[in-house]
């Protein structure tokens, strides 16, 4: 086989695998640890370290070994590697998953597939070294195969969610990589004894560089350089991964976009030509410039195009700091030194975002921060580098900006009292109702001032194009002291707010209520007014309308709700009726028992018990035929827990409920239709299932969706219910999701 095609198959093969895994696993762990962006984070900080650990493993040892000696131990690791095959998942006992959730995680990616990971990020500095070292490719660029190997990480990022995921379940998902694994184990062992055969060791190693090579010995001054380099990009995907997953849903599709960008940027700017380097390096300023119109406009209503403003802008901030990492790379004898400094760029920026920030910040602060940082990096143009003048510009336009931010922010509170009515008649003027809306002064001040910053943006170009101290500093300055911040959305005063592994958790004040926000979610509202304090308001009014009707004995049998928010379910019930209500996020627990916040627990007739637990796995342990009802509120949220929407999820909650019993799930979602999904489910299991779009009745009674699921017609109790709108839901034909299989890509009807 010729070398270069075989070296070329090898590393991309061997980068396909080590990508593929990645969302394979986790979906197969989401049953364990819910749906939540923090699961794929720090999932992405084990993947990282490991890779880091296999960069350092391949530039030690063929320091120490040589080439052809730790081309043996390679194949010995190998070897052993095909232990863990195939690959499963391999929980750890020495603790419980919702008790520990990121050591959980992380020992049980060690036991299910940290051997056969490490071996396989080793290959990408390993084979580009034994390329080196071949004396049939000697002469030719060992960077080249960088790119293959990123294309081949990019090429299993695309075929999961659009071929693998839709057409698979996961056991023949994993049996394919176990087989595809075994081919590189034998493309990888050719590589070994072709390396062995053709050996160049006619001249000294010292010797052997290739002659058009650019790079030079790296200095701790360029080491720390590709680290910030490197830190940047990684950061930036995984902040940008937690704006994108709280918007929408945290999926393997939606993980996976800015990952994939992440990686293409690697196979173009070490290909020779580096196409788009220069494109974006010239318009880096433009995009930031974009993006901060989103961010401070709040534009993120208009998801399609706020999401593909925010992918040009993270791929071009991209482009820029890698491009200029491979125009800095070494020599290729200190090839796998380069690999392991930029891999530990890279490690820092996942361990920034998913252990450091949680610990520190209560806001999402990642994704500004870092983009502030990523402005200095920009290489500074050569013009006018020794004037005066432009140096001094370089901090008075920035001041200047801050003070009439500031300055006009004052000028704008002096006229607070007519601010509100204002705002309102403009925002009819342009064809919005606010009849139903509340738009205190200081929200009115806030959307005043953001113009005035959404306006300087616009003009950011113009001024900071050549200089890039300027350029991050009128970044910083708009992104942090805008006086609301963009990635900060109030609707009122805000009472409390913490960040945990599961994500932010707000609750804020307005004039009449009280609502909680989980990331952008609102999970539950409580109205002021003492008369109107226990009223089931926002999504949850509905409830009333099937659950009233309902027969006498089993609407006085124990309820489970999946889903706690405020606790706003537990009014649906009577008096010393048991409420279990099953809630992983132990923050949403205390937020919800605090009463200084909420009184819905304390106030609602029945007796609720909060059990922090996975719903599906707290409702298994229940009795059988324990329940009269199961809500399922846990679908319109930020984030999707496929598991509880499944085949065997379903079988559970029939075991658990009285034989009369009912089902509701609650499916209010605007960018998933699961009215298919379960359509087919009832289906399956003989069930009678009917769907109903509830409008609202406007102030803080909002339009929601809700499906109900009993085992006969007649356990509704409503002769009436298809004239008070319900519909019977009929499957589709597609196949049933299971444990073992969905498609989430073909559910979302708007993205």
């Amino acid at each position: 086989m010729n070398a270069n095609i075989l070296f070329t198959c090898t590393i991309f093969l061997s980068a396909f695998l080590m990508f593929l895994i990645q969302p394979m696993l986790s979906k197969i762990m989401l049953p364990k640890l819910g749906g939540s962006p923090a699961v794929w984070q720090t999932s992405m900080v084990f993947y990282q370290a490991l890779l880091l650990g296999g960069y350092i493993y391949a530039h030690l040892s063929t320091r120490w070994l040589g080439a052809r000696n730790q081309a043996k131990l390679h194949m010995v690791l190998l070897g052993a590697s095909a232990i863990s095959l195939p690959i499963v998942l391999r929980a750890t006992n020495l603790m419980e998953a919702t008790s520990s959730p990121v050591a959980w995680l992380l020992l049980t990616l060690l036991f299910s597939v940290g051997l056969p990971f490490f071996v396989l990020s080793a290959n990408a500095p390993l084979v580009q070294h034994w390329y080196a070292c071949h004396g049939k490719t000697r002469n030719k660029d060992p960077y080249m195969l960088y790119s293959a190997s990123n294309l081949g990480s990019f090429a299993a990022l695309f075929c999961f969610p659009l071929l693998i995921e839709p057409l698979l379940s996961l056991q023949h998902q994993t049996n394919y990589w176990s087989v595809l694994y075994g081919v590189f184990m034998v493309l990888l062992g050719v590589c070994a004894l072709q390396l062995n055969r053709h050996f160049f060791k006619e001249v000294p190693m010292e010797e052997v560089e290739v002659a058009h090579e650019k790079g030079s010995i790296p200095t701790w001054k360029k080491r720390g350089w590709w680290v910030l380099l490197a830190f940047v990009p990684s950061s930036l995907m995984l902040g940008l991964t937690t704006h994108v997953t709280t918007d929408i849903a945290a999926v393997p599709l939606l993980w996976i976009i800015p990952l994939a960008l992440y990686l293409l940027t690697f196979v173009l700017v070490f290909n020779p030509k580096m196409p788009l380097y220069k494109f974006f390096l010239d318009r880096q300023v433009l995009l930031v410039a974009l993006l901060l119109v989103v961010m401070i406009g709040d534009l993120t209503k208009s998801m399609p195009i706020s999401l593909i403003i925010y992918f040009i802008a993270f791929f071009g901030i991209s482009m820029v700091c890698h491009g200029q990492i491979a125009l800095s790379r070494p020599k290729s004898s200190h090839l796998t030194e380069f690999y392991v400094w930029m891999s530990l760029g890279g490690v820092l920026g996942g361990v920034f975002n998913a252990l450091i920030v949680p610990q520190i910040f209560v806001n999402t602060l990642e994704f500004p921060i870092i983009l502030v940082l990523s402005c200095f990096l920009r290489p500074e143009a050569q013009v006018e580098l020794n004037k005066v003048r432009s140096k001094l510009l370089d901090y008075i336009i920035p001041i200047g900006l801050s003070a009439s931010m500031f300055g006009f922010a004052y000028l704008a509170t002096n006229f607070s009292d007519s601010l509100g009515e204002l705002v309102k008649d403009v925002m009819q003027m342009v064809g919005r109702n606010v009849t139903n809306q509340i738009i205190s002064n200081h929200e009115s001040l806030a959307m005043v001032v953001s113009s005035f910053c959404v306006l300087s943006a616009f003009v950011l170009p113009i001024f900071c194009e050549k200089r890039t101290i300027r350029f991050g500093l009128c970044v910083a300055v708009l992104v942090f002291f805008t006086p609301v911040p963009p990635y900060i959305k109030i609707m009122g005063n805000i009472l409390h707010q913490e960040r945990n592994f599961f994500g932010v958790s707000r609750v804020e004040e307005n004039e009449e209520s009280r609502l909680y926000f989980h990331g952008t979610t609102l999970h539950g509202v409580q109205h002021l007014d003492e008369q109107k304090r226990l009223q089931l308001l926002s999504y949850y009014a509905p409830t009333r309308d099937f659950y009233a009707r309902l027969p006498k004995n089993i609407q006085s049998l124990p309820v489970a709700v999946a889903g706690l928010g405020a606790g706003t379910l537990a009014c649906l019930g009577q008096k010393n009726q048991r409420f279990d209500f099953y809630e992983i996020d132990v923050a949403v627990k205390n937020i919800a028992e605090n009463t200084k916040l909420f009184t819905y627990l304390r106030d609602c007739p029945p007796n609720s018990k909060v059990i922090i637990d996975d719903a599906r796995l707290g409702i298994e342990k229940a009795p059988n035929h324990e329940y009269g009802t199961i809500i399922m509120d846990a679908y319109s949220s930020d984030s999707l827990p496929v598991h509880l929407i499944t085949k065997e999820a379903l079988a559970i909650y029939m075991q658990k409920l009285d034989e009369h019993g009912v089902i509701a799930f609650h499916i209010s979602n605007k960018f998933i239709d699961l009215k298919p999904v379960l359509a087919n489910l009832a289906a399956d299991a003989n069930l009678v299932a009917m769907v109903r779009n509830f409008p609202g009745e406007g102030g803080l009674f909002f339009p929601s969706k809700w499906v109900v699921m009993a085992r006969d017609i007649k356990d509704f109790n409503d002769a009436d219910m298809e004239k008070r709108g319900w519909v019977r839901l009929t499957p589709n034909g597609k196949p049933t999701w299971t444990d073992d299989y969905s498609n989430l890509i073909g559910a979302i009807v708007y993205f």
